[in-house]
């Protein structure tokens, strides 16, 4: 709800932190996969056992996601392969 209604988002993040989460949900749409986002620092991390990836939005603030692809890209290691990645769920915003 919060990244798809800018109001919402502006009531619960205030307005400058909610244009900054507007900002980089564009630049993650607008990227092939999670590697070639062009901003935020992104990294790959670990949540509850599983690989995750986190964006920064405006310091403090980041964006955590998962991949919700049907069937994970893998690479020769048997790890989620994030330059194939797609399709993500934004879980946190913290």
């Amino acid at each position: 709800m919060i990244c798809e209604n800018e109001e919402f988002a502006q009531n619960k993040l205030g307005s400058e932190l909610a244009k900054k989460l507007k900002t980089r949900l564009a630049d993650i749409m607008a990227s092939n996969c999670v590697i070639d986002i062009p901003t935020g620092s992104p990294k790959e991390i670990m949540l509850e056992n599983q690989p995750a990836f986190q964006v920064d939005i405006w310091p403090p603030h980041h964006l955590i996601f998962l991949s919700v692809h049907q069937h994970q890209p893998l690479n020769e290691a048997g790890q989620l392969d994030w330059h194939q990645v797609s399709r993500v769920k934004i879980i946190n915003i913290q």
